[in-house]
């Protein structure tokens, strides 16, 4: 299984009544997050159109992958 990194936004605010209670919701992973930021990038340089999305979603896992390998690094 890939290291997913943790979540990258766990927290989430819930307001009932007068009382703001913490609810921890796994939310979105790291690898995902990564992976979005590098489609977005993908998709504003216009290479996508070039390339297609398949190829182009899986180009965003490998630099999300490669991410967080750095990030493991001691």
């Amino acid at each position: 299984m890939k290291d997913e990194g943790g979540t990258a936004f766990p927290v989430a605010l819930k307001v009932i009544g007068n009382e703001i209670a913490t609810e921890f919701q796994p939310g979105l992973s790291v690898r995902d997050y990564f992976a979005a930021q590098a489609l977005a990038g993908f998709l504003g340089s216009g290479v996508a159109e070039q390339i297609g999305p398949r190829q182009i979603a899986l180009e965003s896992y490998i630099y999300a992958d490669a991410m967080i390998a750095e990030r493991n690094k001691e």
